[in-house]
C-alpha cells in the first residue's frame, strides 16, 4: 500500500466534508525548515487544523472525543520518545479512535522500535521521506501490513521562502558557505559527505585564495535568522544529497559501534567502518534532496554540490556546480565562482526550476494529506455506519457537534473543580465522565474512552 504525494494530491475532492484535525507539532522548534513545515500545514490546508505541541504538555490535557476528526503527528515529534510524547499524550493518540497520520523523516535508525510503535499507536497512514522502492525495503514488517504509506520529499517551498530578500550576488563578502556535520558512521559513509566537503572546500579555499565561510563543527550551526544571513551572504553554498547507506533496523548495528568504541578508544570513524559497519553497508541506500538545498536556491544563493540525482530534481552545471570528490575539478569550480555572469545565469535556472514547479510546492503536499485524511475519515465512517445509534445523523450537523463539544468541554470543566473534600471532588469528576460518556454515545454512536485521553485505552 504505497503511493505517492502527487498521486495522492489528485485524489483531494472538493465537495469532500471539511474536518478538524489535531496537528501534534513542535512548533517552537529552532529550524526554518521546520516551522515551514508546520506553518504551511495551516496555510493550505482546507481543513481546520489545530496545532497542539505535546512537548509542552500540562497535566490534565486531553484529546477530546468529539473535538478532533483527526490526528496528524508532524515529524517534529519523535513519538519513541516521552519528551516530545509524554505518556498521558501518547495513551490518548492511541485510545483516539478517529484516523491517525503521521509524518516521519530520519527513517533509517530505530526502524523496528518505530514500526511497533506505529502499531502500538495505530497509524493508518506515513507521509515518508523515501522512495517507493525504499519504502518497501524499509517498512516490510508485518505488523504495518495495513497502514498506507505516502512517497514524498522531505520539504518544499513555503510561502515564506517566495518572500525572502535576496540581495546581488556581487553584494555578497563570501565566496563559500556552509554548515554541516556528519551523520554517525553506523549510518554509513554516505554521511560523511557531510563533513568531508566542507573539509575539501576549505582546502580549495586555502589552495585558490577564496573568501569561506565553512564550518562542520557541532557548535557552530546556526538556525533561524542567522542561517538566513549566511546563505545571503554568501556568493555559493556548499550541499550535498541527505540520506543514509546503512539502515539500523534493531539498534544492534549502533550497539556494536559503542561497543568497538568502547575497547578501542583510539579507532577513528574509518577504523569502526571497516571493523563493524561494513557488512552492512548498502543494505538500503537512501538519498534525496534536502530542505537547505531549497533554501539556498529560494535565496538566489549558487549551489557548489557533489554529483548525484536529487530526486531527479537538479542537474549538473543547469542548477548546480558540480564538484568532484576526488577534487580533480577544483580549478574549474573556482572559475565559475569567480564568474558574476555564469552565476546569475545559473541560480536563475536553478530559481526558475523549483520556484514555477507546482509538485514542488507545499500546498500540493497539504493537498495530499487533507485528501489522505479525507479518504480515512470516509472510509472510517462508512465501516461504523451499522454501529451508531438513531441520532448519528443528528451529531453529524457542525452546529449539533459544536453544541455538543462545547458541553463536553463545560462537564471537563467541571471535573476539574477542586474542593476541600477529595471524596465530592473525586465523586464530580466520576459524574462528569459518566455524562460525557453517555452524550457521545447517544449523539454520535461513538465510545469516549476509545477517543479521549481521560483515561487508559480500554479502561
Amino acid at each position: 500500500m504505497v503511493s505517492t504525494v502527487d498521486a495522492a494530491a489528485a485524489q483531494m475532492r472538493p465537495g469532500d466534508r471539511r474536518l478538524r484535525i489535531l496537528l501534534l507539532a513542535d512548533d517552537a522548534h529552532p529550524a526554518d525548515a521546520v516551522r515551514d513545515h508546520i506553518r504551511s500545514i495551516k496555510q493550505h490546508s482546507r481543513q481546520r487544523v489545530a496545532v497542539v505541541n505535546p512537548i509542552r504538555y500540562r497535566k490534565g490535557w486531553r484529546v477530546r472525543s468529539l473535538d478532533y476528526d483527526v490526528i496528524l503527528i508532524h515529524y517534529s515529534i519523535s513519538v519513541l520518545f516521552d519528551y516530545y510524547l509524554p505518556g498521558p499524550v501518547a495513551a490518548a493518540v492511541a485510545a483516539f479512535s478517529g484516523p491517525k497520520i503521521q509524518i516521519i523523516q530520519d527513517e533509517c535508525r530505530w526502524v523496528d522500535r518505530m514500526t511497533q510503535r506505529m502499531a502500538g499507536l495505530g497509524i493508518n497512514a506515513v507521509f515518508s521521506s523515501l522512495t517507493p522502492e525504499n519504502i518497501r525495503l524499509a517498512y516490510h514488517h508485518q505488523h504495518v501490513a495495513g497502514i498506507r504509506f505516502i512517497s514524498g520529499l522531505p520539504g518544499y517551498i513555503s510561502n515564506r521562502l517566495r518572500k525572502v530578500d535576496a540581495p546581488p550576488l556581487a553584494n555578497r563578502p563570501f565566496d563559500l558557505v556552509y554548515r554541516g556535520r556528519p551523520l554517525p558512521i553506523w549510518l554509513g559513509r554516505f554521511g560523511q559527505e557531510k563533513a568531508a566537503i566542507g573539509e575539501q572546500a576549505l582546502r580549495m579555499a586555502e589552495r585558490y585564495d577564496l573568501k569561506a565561510d565553512c564550518d562542520t563543527r557541532e557548535e557552530a550551526r546556526v538556525y533561524g535568522a542567522q542561517w538566513h544571513d549566511l546563505l545571503t551572504r554568501g556568493r555559493a553554498a556548499l550541499a550535498t544529497e541527505g540520506g543514509a547507506t546503512v539502515f539500523d533496523f534493531d539498534g544492534t548495528i549502533e550497539e556494536k559501534v559503542a561497543e568497538y568504541r568502547n575497547d578501542h578508544p583510539a579507532a577513528d570513524d574509518d577504523d569502526v567502518w571497516h571493523a563493524v559497519v561494513r557488512p552492512h553497508e548498502g543494505n538500503v541506500v537512501h538519498k534525496t534532496i534536502t530542505p537547505r538545498v531549497f533554501e539556498a536556491i529560494m535565496c538566489r544563493t549558487a549551489l557548489v554540490m557533489y554529483p548525484g540525482d536529487y530526486r531527479g530534481i537538479l542537474q549538473p552545471w543547469e542548477h548546480y556546480i558540480p564538484l568532484e570528490r576526488d577534487g580533480s575539478n577544483e580549478a574549474e569550480v573556482v572559475s565559475r565562482l569567480r564568474d558574476d555572469a555564469f552565476l546569475e545565469q545559473l541560480t536563475e535556472r536553478a530559481y526558475r526550476r523549483v520556484a514555477d514547479d507546482p509538485a514542488l510546492d507545499f500546498a500540493n503536499y497539504v493537498r495530499a494529506l487533507d485528501a489522505a485524511a479525507s479518504r480515512l475519515f470516509t472510509e472510517r465512517e462508512a465501516a461504523a455506519q451499522g454501529h451508531r445509534t438513531a441520532f448519528a445523523g443528528l451529531a453529524a450537523l457542525p452546529v449539533v457537534r459544536n453544541c455538543i463539544s462545547g458541553l463536553e468541554r463545560q462537564l471537563s470543566d467541571l471535573g476539574n473543580v477542586h474542593t476541600p473534600a477529595g471524596k465530592a471532588s473525586y465523586k464530580i469528576s466520576q459524574w462528569t465522565e459518566l455524562a460525557k460518556t453517555l452524550l457521545v454515545r447517544l449523539l454520535s454512536g461513538r465510545n469516549t474512552t476509545s477517543s479521549s485521553g481521560g483515561g487508559k485505552p480500554g479502561e
